[in-house]
């Protein structure tokens, strides 16, 4: 119940919900896995122009390497797609990238977008 969809974005529709300010058991996340060959990516996540006020939103990409954060200021980047970086691949189909509705923000005081993610060779 506490996703929601809308249009727009890329596709024509995005999920978003309220952030949570720290782990809960009812906390939302979603996690995007690529159909990679092996090499190495940069990764870029869409953010939706409506409802995606949040500042912190957490972004998790998991690579060769290990597992990288990369906050991204969603209310300053609506509209775009944004890099969360460029990493190795394995291709072995374990890899992904996850975003929490955990922000640290006062609790149910802003939106995360959950769109679309990409991986570019390089």
């Amino acid at each position: 119940s506490a996703w929601h969809t809308a249009s727009g974005g890329q596709g024509g529709q995005y999920t978003w919900t309220r952030n949570n300010d720290r782990w809960r058991p009812t906390y939302n996340w979603a996690r995007w896995y690529p159909n990679l060959e092996p090499g190495r990516y940069e990764v870029l996540a869409y953010v939706p122009e409506r409802h995606s006020t949040t500042s912190d939103a957490r972004y998790w990409v998991s690579h060769r390497g290990g597992y990288s954060l990369c906050p991204v200021d969603q209310s300053a980047n609506g509209g775009r797609w944004v890099s969360l970086g460029t990493y190795r691949f394995r291709g072995e189909g374990g890899e992904y990238v996850s975003l929490s509705d955990i922000t640290y923000e006062p609790y149910l005081s802003t939106h995360i977008g959950f769109d679309a993610v990409k991986w570019v060779p390089r």
